[in-house]
């Protein structure tokens, strides 16, 4: 089940500003695709989670691949996929093939699990 605070945390995040936006990987340096924003959040609110290398994020070992988000962070939230639909399209390709902003996903995300029918 969708812990729904937890991804409103996340919608928070992604519209903050504060995180710059990657495509292709879930972090380099500094920047970020949406999913990386979402594994930031977890480890920020105690989801021990840490980071290898340059593009992957690693729980007990288990690398996530470079689009999609490891298990532990997919638990947290309680979603129902690594790149979870938000409409026609996944996280991963509203991110990376189409180009959207964060604010654009944000609302994608936000109708997708906070609208009536959720």
């Amino acid at each position: 089940m969708v812990n729904k605070e937890r991804v409103w945390l996340w919608i928070e995040a992604l519209r903050s500003g504060k995180f710059e936006q990657a495509r292709d990987t879930l972090r380099e340096g500094n920047k970020y695709c949406c999913l990386g924003v979402a594994c930031e959040v977890a480890i920020r609110n105690g989801l021990e989670l840490r980071q290898d290398g340059l593009h992957s994020y690693s729980y007990d070992g288990k690398f996530s691949n470079l689009g999609t988000l490891p298990q532990s962070v997919v638990d947290w939230y309680g979603l129902p996929a690594a790149s979870p639909q938000l409409g026609q399209f996944s996280a991963t390709d509203r991110n990376d093939e189409r180009k959207e902003s964060f604010n654009e996903i944000a609302a994608h995300i936000e109708k997708e699990y906070f609208n009536e029918d959720s």
